[in-house]
């Protein structure tokens, strides 16, 4: 424009985190078009003060907004639906959990089976559950694309259905020693996932738990297993 700024009216590029530039080519960024984002797989996306004008859908609804507090650029993202998190907030808290969002590390500390952490889902990378939660949750982390970590206590002694479920990007897990069966499709689609110790004392792998988890290449499974339920493994 004459006036020295510029509109931003699409991204064509790969990165997953985006920062919208404050100066582009000797110009300042004011605003973005409508439907700007809405066809890129992003995680997140960072605007800066300088947005004062944002046109609608510019992202998908499951996209994070990283900005300062108390500006257009809040007030766009909770008038519009989106998840808003401050770009100096380092810890996200709630009752029972909290979120490292530095290291993208989701900590649970109680049995939690309200997922009030699940607006953060695609930027969760890590989980580290503490003592003295004993239990997780059907479904409690199914769809997590981006979990690529999990750590779990010796005091878990169940974890539910489809718990791991389409996580495509888990790499690492522990199977706690009190667990005596793993459910069905616990692990359903863990593509990344490429080893595991089952420990002695689980007594049943259910059916489908480690379908379709193609990279898997090495489990041991200790003579207290008595039951392996039809598909267990079934690619």
């Amino acid at each position: 424009n004459d006036d020295g700024t510029i509109k931003i009216i699409g991204y064509y590029g790969n990165e997953k985190k985006i920062e919208i530039p404050q100066n582009f080519l000797g110009y300042t960024v004011t605003s973005i078009e409508e439907n700007a984002f809405s066809n890129n797989d992003l995680e997140s996306i960072t605007i800066y003060d300088n947005i004062i004008e944002i046109g609608k859908n510019i992202i998908d609804k499951n996209v994070i907004i990283y900005g300062n507090a108390g500006t257009y650029v809040e007030q766009y993202a909770i008038e519009n639906g989106y998840t808003f998190i401050k770009r100096d907030e380092n810890i996200i808290q709630n009752n029972g959990w909290k979120f490292d969002t530095v290291e993208q590390k989701l900590y649970i500390s109680e049995n939690l089976q309200s997922k009030t952490y699940a607006y953060l889902k695609n930027i969760i990378r890590k989980v580290e559950i503490e003592e003295p939660v004993t239990q997780v949750f059907n479904s409690q982390f199914e769809g997590y694309k981006n979990l690529e970590e999990v750590k779990l206590p010796n005091t878990v002694t169940y974890i539910g259905e489809k718990a791991f479920r389409e996580c495509y990007n888990l790499q690492t897990i522990n199977i706690p020693n009190k667990l005596n069966e793993l459910q069905w499709q616990t692990f359903f689609h863990c593509e990344s996932l490429k080893t595991i110790e089952i420990p002695q004392g689980l007594k049943t792998i259910g059916s489908a738990a480690f379908s379709c988890c193609t990279s898997l290449e090495n489990i041991n499974i200790p003579e207290t297993v008595t039951s392996i339920e039809n598909t267990a493994f079934y690619d």
